[in-house]
């Protein structure tokens, strides 16, 4: 399956933004698009800061037409809602960054999901 992921492809008033949710030990990543969907969403767990969640709502979508869905949530996670308004999402207080800042958590992520290490991100 081609990897959309791997390459940028922002449009038009892309925003990312980290978050936690602490009673849980998850440190978020998220790119959010324009209706306030989220475009790419990274999950790390723990103090060893685990790749749980590397995913692109574009790769999901894909996965579910070609039926490669099972196999794609396996490699890189799937979250239980794309809205950043949903009540799914339990986080505190989200902070601004810069594209650069999610790209190197993207990156990392991805390697580690895609090598199935999950490896420690720090």
């Amino acid at each position: 399956m081609a990897e959309s992921g791997d390459v940028p492809h922002h449009g038009p008033m892309r925003r990312w933004v980290h978050a936690r949710q602490d009673d849980e030990d998850l440190s978020f990543f998220f790119e959010i698009d324009h209706d306030g969907y989220f475009r790419r969403v990274v999950m790390l767990e723990g103090p060893e800061r685990l790749a749980v969640i590397a995913c692109s709502l574009d790769e999901v979508e894909a996965a579910f037409r070609n039926d490669t869905i099972n196999e794609y949530g396996e490699t890189y996670g799937v979250p239980l809602s794309w809205s950043a308004a949903s009540p799914d999402w339990d986080y505190t207080d989200p902070e601004p960054l810069s594209e650069t800042e999610f790209e190197e958590a993207w990156a990392d992520a991805r390697q580690a999901r895609a090598t199935g290490s999950r490896r420690d991100l720090d």
